[in-house]
């Protein structure tokens, strides 16, 4: 974990991947369709829905995240790559959220499958509800 640097893009699968803000401009680069869940970042991300905790609109977020997500996959030209502050929280979240609506993962499962790629990741499915 010392030695994971959060700006690199951990792939969930294939075609899904977390990074920080500092791993944003690589991602676009390489053409990815990046996706910004942090209010307090601004960028060149395709699209910006902000996942704020305790703001009673988590769950809402999460599912449009996760609509995005499926509906640039469905194109099949694209990887997409979620990114917040650290790609440690907000981020995983919504990949987590995603992988459970659309691939049938339990939380349980999503959060191991991102773990593996991505291993600073935190659980933080006490937000869902927040």
């Amino acid at each position: 974990l010392d030695t994971f640097d959060p700006a690199t893009i951990g792939w969930v699968s294939e075609v899904i991947g977390i990074t920080a803000r500092d791993g944003v401009q690589g991602a676009l680069d390489d053409g990815h369709f990046v996706i910004n869940v942090a209010d307090e970042i601004i960028n060149e991300a395709n699209v910006k829905i902000a996942v704020e905790p305790g703001s009673g609109q988590v769950l809402d977020c999460l599912n449009g995240i996760s609509q995005v997500i499926h509906e640039v996959l469905e194109q099949g030209d694209k990887k997409v790559v979620v990114h917040c502050a650290m790609g440690m929280e907000r981020s995983v979240l919504a990949v987590v959220w995603y992988l459970n609506q659309f691939e049938g993962l339990s939380i349980d499962d999503a959060y191991d499958l991102v773990r593996a790629g991505r291993p600073i990741a935190l659980d933080r499915r006490d937000w869902i509800l927040s």
